[in-house]
């Protein structure tokens, strides 16, 4: 199984991230999968436009926008299952992941039939597999931690993936047993989707 890691975590700040975002990768090579990371912090990733507002607007495979987010749409396409990996702290600062998840459209061409008010997708446009969220929060974070993950289910389904149980956790009580947990999450993300 192919996997695609989208690391949105500010690694300086974020050590314990992660530690259990190698601890959850660790599970899914350990159960054989094939895991490509990408450092989101590292790239140059706008925010969308709204291309898709304007009248004009064609869909093409990749997005007006030239920055790094159009090497990005073919890892997408072929990979399997798709992990996102961010913190939430106080200042519910994840523009990163945001910017990232607004910039996604391309990867979803709807089809627009003349004789019928539907939306149809061809079967090259469904991109089966699994998603998941690993998240971690400070403290007075968890309500917005649960908004991310709740978004992230919401994104699943409109790219037909299978949406399996998030794992939240607050960075202060990460310990050896939770590692150890995320990463046998791992191993069963990579073998039948779920933890």
């Amino acid at each position: 199984m192919k996997v695609l890691v989208l690391d949105c975590i500010n690694s300086i700040d974020y050590i314990e991230t992660q530690k259990a975002l190698g601890k959850f990768i660790d599970g899914i090579n350990t159960a054989g999968g094939d895991v490509t990371r990408i450092n989101v912090n590292d790239l140059d990733i706008k925010p969308c436009f709204s291309c898709t507002s304007q009248s004009s607007f064609e869909y093409d495979e990749k997005c007006r926008c030239e920055d790094d987010m159009n090497k990005l749409y073919p890892l997408f396409r072929e990979s399997q299952s798709w992990i996102f990996a961010t913190h939430v702290n106080s200042n519910n600062s994840v523009d990163y992941l945001k910017n990232l998840l607004d910039r996604m459209e391309p990867l979803f061409q709807p089809i627009y039939l003349l004789d019928s008010t539907s939306v149809t997708l061809p079967p090259d446009n469904k991109i089966d597999g699994r998603m998941i969220l690993l998240c971690s929060y400070d403290k007075d974070s968890e309500n917005s931690a649960k908004k991310i993950s709740d978004y992230i289910d919401s994104i699943s389904m409109l790219f037909s993936k299978v949406s399996i149980e998030n794992i939240l956790f607050d960075v202060v009580e990460l310990d050896p047993k939770k590692l150890e947990l995320i990463f046998s999450a791992g191993i069963s993300f990579a073998e039948n989707g779920t933890n």
